[in-house]
C-alpha cells in the first residue's frame, strides 16, 4: 500500500457579477452588480492507495483540509453599506461551509470515482503484464515515508501511455474526448445543489443557493503531464495541465434578510 500526500497552495479567482436584482420584502428596489473573490486557498489531501499484487485497485481518502478564504462585494444603491457590512462580518462562516464542501467532494472523488479508475486501469493492463519469474534485487533505501517513482515501472508505463494517448495531438486527444462529450461545446455544467444558511449580525440571515457549476474552455488543453517525476526529486508525481483559456460560470442566490420578512436577494 502506499500513501500519497498533495498540496494546492495560492490559489486565486476572481468573478464578476454583472447583474443582480434587488428585493426587499417582495418589492423590488433595484438592481447592481458585484464582484466576488477566492484568494490565498489551500486545500492539502491525503490518500491511501492499496491493491493486491503488482497493481493498484483501490483509493481511500484519509485526511482532508481546505483553507478557503473569500470576499464578496456588491454595489446597490439602496441598503449597499449595510448589505456589505454583513456579508464582510459573515465571511469567516461562509469559508467554513465551503471548506466542508471541498473535503465531501473530495471523499467521493477519491473513494469512488478513483477506485473506480484504478480497477479499470487494472482489468486492462493485467494481460500486458509479464510474470514476475524471481525475486527482483531489493530497492535502494528512500527517505522515511517516501517513494521513489523513477523505479516504479508501472507508473512509468501508465504516465508514458497515458500522455500519449491522451495529448492534444494525440489518438485520443483529451480536447477531442471533451468535444465528444460535451457535443462539441468544450462546456460542463454541474448542478451543485449547494445551500447554506448562516446566521450573521444584527440579526440578519445570509442564505447561499449555488444552483449549477458551469466549466468552459475544456476542450483548449495544449499540454499535459500526469505523472511526471524528476531526478532532483523522485520522490514527488507532478502532474501539469495547460490550457489556453478556462472559464467557470456559477448560478448563484444569495439572500440577506434583515430581520423578520425583510430580504435582500
Amino acid at each position: 500500500q502506499t500513501s500519497m500526500r498533495f498540496i494546492l497552495s495560492g490559489i486565486n479567482v476572481a468573478c464578476s457579477i454583472p447583474k443582480f436584482q434587488a428585493h426587499l420584502d417582495g418589492v423590488s428596489i433595484g438592481s447592481g452588480s458585484g464582484t466576488a473573490k477566492v484568494y490565498q486557498t489551500s486545500v492539502q489531501d491525503t490518500l491511501q492507495i492499496t491493491g493486491d499484487g503488482r497493481l493498484a485497485r483501490k483509493a481511500t481518502n484519509l485526511q482532508c483540509g481546505a483553507d478557503v478564504k473569500t470576499t464578496i462585494k456588491l454595489k446597490l444603491s439602496a441598503l449597499s453599506s449595510l448589505v456589505n457590512l454583513i456579508l464582510k462580518w459573515a465571511e469567516g462562516q461562509i469559508d467554513s461551509k465551503i471548506d466542508s464542501v471541498i473535503c465531501d467532494e473530495f471523499n467521493t472523488l477519491i473513494n469512488t470515482n478513483l477506485t473506480n479508475v484504478l480497477l479499470a486501469l487494472d482489468t486492462a493492463m493485467t494481460p500486458y503484464i509479464p510474470p514476475q519469474c524471481c525475486t527482483p534485487n531489493p530497492p535502494p533505501p528512500v527517505p522515511a515515508g517516501m517513494i521513489n517513482w523513477r523505479d516504479s515501472k508501472i507508473i512509468d508505463g501508465v504516465d508514458y501511455v497515458l500522455d500519449y494517448l491522451l495529448s492534444p495531438s494525440g489518438p485520443l486527444s483529451i480536447n477531442k474526448l471533451v468535444d465528444r462529450l460535451t457535443d462539441n461545446s468544450g462546456v460542463i455544467s454541474v448542478p451543485s445543489g449547494f445551500s447554506s444558511l448562516i446566521n450573521a449580525t444584527m440579526g440578519a440571515l445570509i442564505r447561499i443557493d449555488i444552483e449549477n457549476v458551469t466549466i468552459g474552455g475544456l476542450d483548449t488543453f495544449k499540454d499535459l503531464n500526469l505523472f511526471g517525476t524528476t531526478t532532483l526529486n523522485p520522490y514527488v508525481l507532478n502532474t501539469s495541465l495547460e490550457a489556453e483559456s478556462l472559464n467557470v460560470t456559477m448560478g448563484l442566490t444569495l439572500q440577506v434578510m434583515l430581520g423578520q420578512g425583510d430580504t435582500v436577494s
